[in-house]
């Protein structure tokens, strides 16, 4: 199973059973038992936080005059006297006038290298604003605003010093915990304290089916998209992974937060985030892999055979060996074993006979039975519904969700 995925880092995932890849779609995840009232939340394990004092705030000067000549300005030393680099009579935190001045810099060729740095930097603030107003199109019940403006400030202020591997937790917009690395059996504890008010949120987190606790799960189709970066359903197919469980509030998903996800054309959306458990099945059913946390996004609405499609994010490179073929069947191989993937993938001369492009993008999903390896379609071809010669994803089952 992958680091990645393998997220108890404490010594308390010495006392957990080793788990096997392969079984039954029923078997449960093990979990370590955690006692909320004995995690040492007020200590830092990681970064620190810095104190920071604000800064006087310079007296505001005019701003400059145009540069009326078209060859740029790059030489610092060479600024006509009283010209400097700070726009004195815009505030630091005017975000459209310091984007709009950027651009007016840019156009006058004065130090644009400068201003192009500048212009990213406001650029990013700028995403930063319009999150709160993105959080309309979130249709759920999660009421994240209080958190966002909290973790945003505390990152503004540097009371929230941003370390890769660390994440704190929050909850009505007060943070829970100092910066820690994640821990599932952790995340779980905590989550189910807070979580009431539908205000928890897990920051720091890199983002990456099953319900936790639910003995059920269904079967969802996915595509395979190598460009994607987190495993994607509909709201509406939390219900499907839940089953008789749907309306039962002791049994609904753990949030995790929400992300700004950004998708192919480049447009921005606010995606709520939850902790799902996935697996993939063979076409007997069976377990190919551990059943495995993730955080997963949600669409709003309903899927529909029109609809942007579920997609199954890096969960299938991240838990088996995964190879291609150049054989003109765009298949997509996955093996436990190095051993079972070099069976399963063809020989070919390619020095004498050289691949040809197949007549078509999509493949079905097949399965070598004598070797165990699953083949998939190739990075356009979509999932299909399982047959008897077919294995499939299995998202969420019995505390479980939909798979890829």
């Amino acid at each position: 199973m992958a680091g990645k995925y393998n997220l108890r880092r404490s010594t308390r995932v010495n006392k957990l059973k080793s788990q096997s890849w392969n079984g039954s779609p029923k078997d449960q995840i093990a979990r370590v038992p955690v006692i909320l009232e004995e995690l040492d939340l007020a200590t830092p394990y990681v970064g620190s936080n810095q104190v920071y004092r604000k800064q006087k705030t310079q007296q505001r000067r005019k701003s400059w005059t145009k540069w009326a000549k078209k060859k740029p300005l790059t030489d610092p030393s060479k600024l006509p006297k009283g010209w400097h680099m700070n726009e004195n009579d815009l505030e630091i935190d005017d975000i459209e006038g310091q984007i709009k001045r950027c651009h007016e810099r840019i156009a006058e060729n004065i130090m644009p290298n400068i201003f192009r740095q500048r212009l990213r930097a406001y650029n990013l603030a700028k995403q930063e604003n319009d999150y709160e107003k993105d959080l309309s199109s979130t249709r759920g019940p999660l009421k994240q605003v209080r958190n966002i403006n909290s973790i945003l400030e505390a990152y503004r202020s540097k009371k929230l010093i941003w370390t890769p591997g660390s994440i704190t937790y929050w909850s009505n917009g007060v943070q829970i915990c100092e910066p820690r690395a994640f821990d599932w059996d952790e995340f779980e504890t905590i989550n189910s304290k807070y979580q009431k008010d539908g205000t928890f949120w897990t920051e720091g987190l890199k983002l990456a089916i099953r319900v936790p606790n639910v003995p059920w799960f269904a079967e969802l189709d996915f595509i395979h998209d190598t460009g994607c970066s987190m495993m994607g359903i509909y709201r509406d197919d939390i219900e499907t992974i839940m089953g008789s469980y749907a309306n039962d509030e002791e049994y609904k998903p753990p949030i995790l937060g929400q992300h700004r996800a950004r998708s192919s054309n480049g447009e921005f959306r606010i995606r709520d985030t939850i902790e799902i458990e996935v697996t993939i099945l063979d076409q007997d059913r069976q377990r190919m892999t551990a059943w495995t946390r993730v955080p997963c996004a949600i669409n709003e609405g309903t899927w529909t055979p029109k609809s942007v499609p579920r997609l199954d994010g890096p969960i299938l490179r991240d838990l088996m060996y995964t190879a291609t073929a150049p054989d003109a069947q765009r298949l997509f191989y996955l093996a436990n074993t190095t051993a079972d993937l070099m069976n399963a993938i063809p020989v070919l001369d390619l020095a004498n006979n050289p691949p040809t492009l197949p007549d078509t993008s999509t493949a079905a999903i097949k399965l070598n039975t004598k070797t165990g390896t699953k083949r998939a379609s190739g990075q356009q071809s979509k999932v299909q519904r399982p047959t008897k010669t077919m294995p499939r994803a299995a998202p969420g089952a019995p505390p479980s969700a939909p798979g890829s």
